[in-house]
């Protein structure tokens, strides 16, 4: 018997060359601030280590430690929620910052495997930086000492790495035309070659002036701390819609096959803006009276395109795919697998499971922004009826991504004794009574907090997505009924256009208030119908 410890070496990605030819924008510009562009999307990434036993004996005592995926927000994307199976012992965060879920195999029999996963949901944007240089002539020191110090293959103490920075700055102080300078420099010096299972370092990558994505960002990050300017990196997955959306990165299951799409890029601190985008890996060439001339691509720079993602997993320290483990006898094998779905199928709400309106619910809440969002971080409230202020909030918000924008807001909501400027959603009601779909009641009251029925929900929609007068017969029979005149036609609308059903084949129950969970799947219709485009 013997025993052991190993480690799944840290990943290396390809790289990936896109022909953009893009002016750099001028530094000159009026604000300082960042803007997440919409819409944006929904993923599901899923993390999977195979634990298996090759041999004809058992497998003792097996301990594992498995990074998973930083459960933090960027100013591009939102971590929404995550699913662990099996249950790790514990989950603890490590001094790098990394959480850590810890395994305990007793036995693993022979020729048998185990599987771990970690399944998360993210939103991801596009992002531009508008930054004014002149508000960043100064570096900060508001910021995390750790952002300036060296670390395992960044070492700013390499007076390689200090004579270049130095050199590539020029005499400049100024922290964002410094990280500019660099990333157009260390852009054109470096040529991209990934060799797997080679040592990645800034020091390295100086000296020889080629590397792959951790190279390149290792000297980008080495050059910036060596100038006093905060600088960070991160691991994740790159995804370039056109040149992913097919073999071999769209796998037959309609996933992502992610062990090729990962990825390293950096970010530095300007004091007013926050942390800034830099993807230093990227080139293109243009072909120039015969001559391939190689050019910076600046989309790469205080951006995120919409064509060019950036889907963020860890901050620096252990890669996803680092698993530690000890064992006890023979030495199992470790594989990492990784596999991205180009939508989220997991919410952090826990009374979704099993509804018929999950997906409806799931889908509207992974639009980037949501169309509805849950009562509380855990609990969306499916089966409660949704009141009319909640409901018109969902058409707004619908109206707005689709950028059909309100160009003057008047107090049209006076006309009505009960809306206080204090109600939670004032500006939603002003919205609505200004767009005119939804209007109050002969009492001139409004009731914002009323429960909506099923009938003014199809009154409201017919109104707003403005479809055309209905042509068939009477397929639901309580719409005959005296009182239901006013919705009858939207109703039959809405069911002619395939946007509305009933509770049964012959009842519509246009009197039952509607609630949360139908709220969304008659949103969902609409909004993936040709009733309605993005």
């Amino acid at each position: 018997m013997k025993g052991g410890i190993s480690t799944l070496k840290r990943f290396t990605v390809p790289i990936i060359a896109f022909i953009i030819i893009l002016s750099f924008a001028s530094s000159a510009m009026a604000a300082t601030a960042y803007t997440r562009l919409n819409p944006g999307w929904g993923y599901t990434i899923i993390h999977q280590v195979e634990v298996k036993n090759p041999t004809d004996k058992p497998i003792y005592n097996i301990d594992l430690e498995v990074p998973l995926a930083t459960d933090t927000n960027t100013t591009w994307q939102d971590f929404v929620a995550e699913e662990i199976y099996p249950k790790p012992y514990k989950i603890a965060t490590n001094a790098d910052g990394i959480r850590i879920a810890y395994y305990h195999i007793d036995v693993l029999p022979a020729n048998n495997s185990k599987i771990l996963k970690q399944a998360f949901g993210i939103k991801n944007y596009p992002i531009s930086f508008i930054i004014d240089s002149s508000c960043c002539k100064n570096i900060t020191k508001n910021v995390n000492s750790k952002y300036l110090k060296s670390e395992e293959g960044i070492n700013i103490s390499d007076l390689a790495i200090a004579n270049y920075a130095k050199s590539v700055a020029n005499g400049s102080t100024n922290p964002y035309i410094i990280a500019k300078k660099l990333f157009s420099d260390i852009n054109l010096f470096m040529t991209y070659k990934d060799e797997a299972d080679t040592e990645h370092s800034a020091s390295l990558a100086i000296r020889s002036g080629k590397g792959n994505c951790v190279d390149y960002t290792f000297l980008y990050v080495a050059c910036l701390r060596s100038l006093g300017i905060p600088a960070r990196w991160h691991t994740g997955y790159t995804y370039a819609v056109d040149e992913h959306s097919k073999s071999p990165y769209l796998q037959d299951n309609g996933m992502l096959n992610g062990n090729l799409l990962r990825h390293t890029w950096a970010e530095f601190y300007l004091d007013g803006v926050g942390w800034v985008v830099a993807d230093p890996t990227f080139t293109y060439t243009v072909n120039l009276n015969g001559v391939e001339e190689k050019f910076v691509d600046w989309s790469r720079f205080a951006n995120i395109g919409k064509d060019n993602r950036l889907l963020w997993v860890s901050e620096g320290g252990e890669a996803v795919n680092d698993v530690k483990y000890t064992y006890f006898g023979n030495k199992p094998k470790l594989t990492f697998t990784s596999n991205i779905k180009l939508s989220m199928d997991i919410s952090p709400y826990q009374d979704l499971a099993g509804h018929w309106a999950k997906d409806s619910v799931i889908y509207l809440n992974n639009l980037a922004p949501p169309i509805v969002v849950g009562l509380s971080s855990n609990y969306y409230g499916i089966n409660e009826p949704i009141t009319r202020a909640q409901f018109l909030t969902m058409i707004n918000r619908v109206l707005r991504n689709s950028g059909s924008e309100v160009s003057k807001i008047d107090d049209n909501h006076l006309a009505y004794t009960d809306i206080p400027e204090t109600h939670w959603a004032i500006s939603e009601i002003k919205e609505a009574l200004n767009r005119g779909y939804m209007i109050g009641y002969p009492d001139e009251s409004f009731r914002p907090d009323a429960k909506i029925t099923r009938g003014e929900m199809a009154a409201i929609l017919a109104r707003v997505i403005e479809l055309p007068a209905a042509s068939g017969a009477d397929v639901f029979n309580d719409l005959n009924q005296t009182g239901y005149k006013w919705c009858k036609e939207s109703i039959k609308q809405l069911y002619e256009a395939g946007l509305a059903s009933g509770i049964t084949l012959t009842q519509f129950a246009p009197q039952e208030y509607l609630t949360r969970g139908e709220a969304a799947v008659f949103i969902t219709r609409w909004l993936t119908s040709s009733y309605y485009s993005y």
